[in-house]
């Protein structure tokens, strides 16, 4: 409430506030709302916002869902595959956006193929050219954005039922009908809130902008977007105002998006008789599915038409083997995909001028930064959120729905509402330029996550042992240890890595919060993203080094801990 509650009821009266310094100064009604409906840029940025929405989420969505299911159809391999297409998540936006200006630079990657397989005339300005300029931008964002909705749908998938997919594909059901009858309806809630979560996220997206094109080319902004156009007000020109103004207005839109979300996962005749509804249908495919073959005898003497299911020239086994070579060559495409990034900057990485020219006392405090914050972060965002989500999971009150709904909020609500007075508010208890206040932020923005994430395994330990221990006398404290935790210690780990792998990444909020001369609390990332650290190679394969080896050593723990438990 403090760092989030607060300072959303500042930012709406910001909106009608005269607001071009530290503290609003005055009322200046609809002023700003009025002014922003006359700036030439926010229609332009608006429809940018709409065409990049509907380039990003729709592709997201359907290479997360296509690679979570590949992935579990898999037997052999599955932990590499997971770490391969969650690597993105890994990779700091920072050194992200260089691997992409790789690709689209004068004479990169795209240039070269383009000349080579396409015939296009060399020196193509793929950044300089609105539309191409665009195109790279949208690219960089999905490549990001997708191992997201792989990432929670991973769990869902995980958790449909086996037996009745089983049963349709002996009852014939393949390819469209499978997914439409049985696999998308047991995953639906689950797919409507991914599809929710990226539209939120998307439609504030800021840094694919920033990395690549900065708004530009030409006027009005080419591949202007609403999150870039807002921070640009606020940070840039200062107009603090209109800023909060156009938050507002992009808060209320979202909201709406993310309230119709839940409505498409749970429609009205509610929860419970929505399972019901799907547990029936699911057990009718199942009925379906036991009958005989068809031209077969049933035990009633009942026979099926004599024509098959299957294909007369090809046998049941032959079909799965087909199957298996195509999911195969799926899986090593979309693997491709992932990777190809890298080889606009791979040819340069391999030699000793990686670490020559490069300002390493720098690199070393801002590595000794990242690390300081990662590490806070997380065990700030635990200790917040393990107790909340324990009083969400078992607490008596009634207020626990209202709670959770103000959780889903905060996910809900874009950050660029509460950059401006949470940064007011940091600077009101001195914390400005200090780790501390980016640790407060940080904290702030992760525990939203981590207590949905957090919700569903704690609220999965079986009741009868947490009444057992309440019968013998256990206080809350000795529950949530020896029992609590340790059922959910897998998702544990899930959250402290997804938290970690955030931080490691972050530099807007650093930008926001440090001054650019403080360079003994930047953090690697915000160097980076300043062009202070000198040669880069060697800092982009210095952070690329930690997330990895995180993910490589927890990749296990980790994808139990996201398919342990439904999240919603």
């Amino acid at each position: 409430m403090a760092f989030v509650g607060f300072p959303l009821l500042e930012e709406v009266g910001g909106s009608f506030a005269t607001w071009y310094q530290l503290e609003p100064d005055g009322f200046a009604g609809f002023g700003n709302y009025t002014r922003l409906f006359a700036d030439v840029m926010v229609p332009v940025s608006a429809l940018h916002t709409v065409a990049y929405l509907v380039l990003t989420v729709p592709a997201e969505v359907a290479l997360g869902l296509v690679a979570a299911w590949a992935t579990l159809r898999v037997k052999v391999g599955r932990g590499l595959l997971t770490v391969v297409f969650l690597l993105p998540l890994a990779v700091p936006w920072t050194v992200a956006g260089q691997v992409f200006l790789g690709w689209f630079n004068v004479n990169g990657v795209a240039d070269r193929l383009g000349h080579d397989l396409l015939g296009l005339p060399p020196g193509l300005l793929w950044l300089y050219h609105p539309r191409l300029a665009f195109g790279a931008v949208v690219a960089l964002a999905i490549w990001k954005g997708a191992p997201w909705c792989y990432l929670l749908l991973l769990g869902a998938l995980s958790n449909c039922p086996e037996d009745v997919i089983e049963a349709a594909r002996v009852d014939g059901a393949r390819g469209f009908t499978l997914w439409a009858r049985v696999v998308l309806p047991s995953v639906r809630p689950m797919l409507a809130f991914v599809v929710a979560l990226r539209l939120l996220a998307e439609a504030q997206a800021y840094q694919p902008v920033a990395l690549l094109t900065n708004g530009g080319p030409s006027f009005p902004g080419g591949t202007s977007l609403i999150g870039f156009y807002a921070n640009k007000l606020a940070f840039g020109y200062y107009n603090f105002g209109e800023a909060s103004a156009m938050g507002a207005l992009i808060g209320v839109g979202l909201v709406m998006v993310a309230f119709a979300g839940y409505r498409a996962a749970y429609p009205r005749e509610g929860r419970r008789s929505r399972l019901r509804h799907l547990v029936g249908s699911l057990a009718r495919s199942g009925r379906r599915a036991t009958r005989p073959a068809r031209g077969a005898p049933g035990p009633a003497g009942w026979v099926a038409p004599a024509h098959s299911a299957v294909h007369p020239r090809r046998s049941l086994g032959t079909s799965v083997r087909w199957a298996a070579h195509r999911r195969r060559l799926l899986l090593a495409l979309m693997a491709l995909l992932v990777l190809a990034p890298f080889a606009g900057e791979a040819p340069g990485w391999p030699g000793t001028h990686v670490l020559s020219g490069t300002n390493w006392p720098l690199v070393e405090s801002g590595l000794w930064n990242s690390l300081l914050l990662s590490a806070v972060t997380v065990v700030g965002t635990l200790a917040l959120a393990v107790p909340a989500t324990y009083l969400l999971a078992y607490g008596r009150s009634r207020l626990r729905g209202p709670l959770f709904l103000f959780v889903l909020f905060t996910l809900a609500v874009p950050g660029v509402i509460f950059i401006y007075p949470q940064y007011e508010e940091i600077v009101r208890l001195g914390l400005v330029n200090t780790r501390a206040g980016m640790a407060v932020l940080y904290v702030t923005a992760n525990l939203p996550l981590a207590v949905f994430f957090l919700r569903p395994a704690f609220a999965a330990v079986p009741r009868s042992l947490f009444d057992a221990m309440r019968v013998d006398g256990a206080s809350n404290f000795t529950i949530v240890v020896r029992l609590v935790l340790r059922h959910a210690a897998s998702t544990l780990v899930a959250v402290s890595v997804l938290t970690l792998v955030w931080v490691w990444g972050e530099y807007q909020v650093a930008q926001a919060v440090l001054s650019p001369s403080n360079q003994a609390a930047n953090t690697l990332p915000l160097d980076i993203f300043n062009g202070t650290v000198g040669n880069p190679l060697g800092p982009y394969l210095l952070s690329l080094g930690p997330p990895l080896l995180l993910f490589f050593a927890t990749q296990r723990v980790f994808r139990k801990g996201l398919v342990s438990s439904e999240l919603l």
